[in-house]
């Protein structure tokens, strides 16, 4: 009950917010006074999550509130040469592309590294492709190749929410190679985002408001190229500045000491709509 009372604070947050844009300043995504040990009659709850530090990769910060679902690329859209990409960074074959690739689209043509029905039933135990869309992530270990040590290192960078458009405001550097943004590049954006203070999720923060004004934007603080500009106008199409889906991963603590644990996926609506935030995945423990 406090993990689910610590989820629907945040369901909260997420309904008044209003600005039409998303970031890591917002109190959704961070904001230790309503989510890092909030008591209540019956005990108290935390709401958190870890990602890297943009500024030293080699560390590790801590956020209070949910994490944005859409700062991760969604396994269901995502391109040949983006999957090539991360498998490259996390010092795989890139060939590994192909059969997820076949696992998602709807035919049964096997790609030339791929793998469709036949190399599934031809198994110690046999089973069929999806040839469809991934309802859990976790699919991926289904798909050849993907052993579960592939897997770790995949999943906190995919997602099977969203409509395929990444929150530039909130994707990680990693996130961003893989989209198609080189080193340089991602380095500005990650120093606009960080601010005067050199820290992710404080007030100081740069944050894009809209996908029509990024370069502009980036511009007031950093030095860009017409190359920087060419990459932001192609890769256009599959960023955006405003989320619909969050990660919430909520502990509750009663007075005794008892810990619950509760990862649940929210989606909300457009205000336009007037559908309040509903919960699309539960999970306990």
């Amino acid at each position: 009950c406090l993990a689910s009372a610590a989820i629907q604070r945040l369901m909260f947050e997420l309904d008044k917010d209003e600005q039409g844009y998303d970031a890591l300043t917002d109190s959704w995504s961070n904001d230790a006074a309503l989510y890092n040990g909030y008591r209540l009659e019956t005990g108290s709850y935390t709401v958190s999550y870890e990602r890297a530090n943009s500024a030293d990769a080699s560390q590790r910060v801590t956020l209070y509130g949910a994490q944005d679902e859409e700062s991760r690329i969604n396994v269901n859209t995502v391109s040949k040469e983006m999957l090539e990409r991360m498998f490259k960074m996390l010092g795989y074959s890139p060939d590994l592309a192909e059969p997820v690739l076949d696992w998602t689209d709807a035919d049964g043509n096997t790609r030339f590294h791929g793998a469709e029905a036949y190399d599934y039933a031809s198994g110690e135990r046999p089973y069929a492709p999806s040839n469809g869309k991934m309802l859990m992530l976790e699919e991926l270990l289904l798909v050849k190749g993907i052993k579960p040590e592939i897997y770790e290192k995949m999943a906190p960078l995919l997602t099977i929410y969203g409509d395929g458009r990444v929150n530039i405001n909130t994707a990680g550097p990693e996130v961003l190679e893989i989209l198609g943004f080189s080193p340089e590049l991602i380095q500005k954006i990650l120093r606009y985002r960080r601010g005067l203070d050199d820290l992710e999720g404080t007030e100081d923060d740069g944050v894009f408001r809209s996908m029509a004004r990024v370069s502009e934007d980036l511009e007031m603080v950093e030095s860009i190229s017409n190359a920087d500009r060419f990459t932001i106008n192609n890769l256009s199409a599959v960023l955006t500045v405003s989320s619909r889906f969050f990660r919430i991963q909520a502990q509750g603590k009663s007075r005794g000491g008892i810990v619950s644990r509760v990862t649940a996926v929210t989606q909300r609506f457009p205000k336009v709509q007037k559908i309040p935030a509903r919960i699309v995945s539960w999970r306990e423990g």
